[in-house]
């Protein structure tokens, strides 16, 4: 019989020692208690890492763990609602030059670590994420042209949260791992494109509360994305990504 691990992330502010601002938010942590009580309702295992916990051993312990726990079949639910942004590749395996980040509370968490933490996971596991963060530096599109918070840190105040920490960001370059060789089969439910920003609207990330609206009603993952990201407004765009070794897109969306 197929297991459900379920990892529910919600960062409502960051450690001003670390990044000079708390710059807080206000739904990432009811995001991730929703995603939770939907995840407990489908017979997941489910944790939630909030603000304070939302730290980087912490999610990785917590990917480590499932990484071993989990076998072909079985599946996790990783969700994540925070700030998001870019800062320069230092490994070089970026063709825009940049690396996402999500924006932990003791510290940024690049799209390579994870990528990493995803490639240990047996082969045959489906992988599901949804990423409720901008993951775009670009400060060109104003914010107010939607009612909202948008949920990015600009690209200029990463970089120079990184250059003031290096030893923080002092990842070996040989963790790395070329995504299209993970093993999982891996579906990525994500905010927003590169360069627009994420948004949250009366206490709830809006790509969470489009989701959840949908989710658990039988729908494909394809399905509940066109459905969701039809009703989030623009300019917020949001994308599905299918990754790793199989296309789970058919399959029922968050079933164990």
């Amino acid at each position: 019989m197929a297991r459900g691990i379920s990892i529910h992330i919600g960062v409502n502010a960051v450690d001003p020692a670390h990044y000079g601002s708390s710059f807080p938010l206000y739904g990432c942590e009811a995001d991730a208690a929703a995603w939770m009580r939907l995840a407990g309702s489908l017979g997941y295992l489910s944790r939630a890492l909030l603000t304070g916990s939302a730290r980087s051993h912490y999610v990785f312990e917590a990917l480590d763990q499932a990484a071993r726990d989990l076998h072909s079949g079985d599946i996790l639910l990783l969700t994540y609602s925070g700030h998001g942004s870019q800062v320069k590749d230092e490994a070089g395996n970026e063709h825009d030059g940049l690396n996402e980040t999500w924006c932990l509370f003791d510290r940024m968490v690049t799209d390579d670590e994870l990528s990493a933490k995803f490639a240990q996971f047996k082969t045959g596991v489906r992988l599901v994420l949804v990423s409720d963060s901008c993951h775009s530096g670009t400060v060109a599109r104003s914010p107010l042209d939607m009612t909202g918070s948008p949920r990015f840190i600009p690209a200029a105040t990463a970089q120079s949260i990184v250059d003031g920490h290096r030893m923080s960001y002092a990842v070996p370059r040989d963790i790395y791992k070329n995504p299209g060789l993970m093993d999982v089969s891996g579906i990525a439910f994500m905010a927003c494109k590169d360069n627009q920003v994420a948004q949250e609207i009366s206490g709830m990330g809006a790509w969470s509360r489009s989701l959840l609206t949908d989710a658990g009603k039988g729908l494909t993952y394809r399905q509940l994305y066109e459905v969701a990201q039809a009703n989030v407004a623009r300019p917020q765009e949001p994308i599905l990504d299918i990754f790793g070794a199989g296309d789970i897109s058919e399959q029922t969306a968050f079933a164990i």
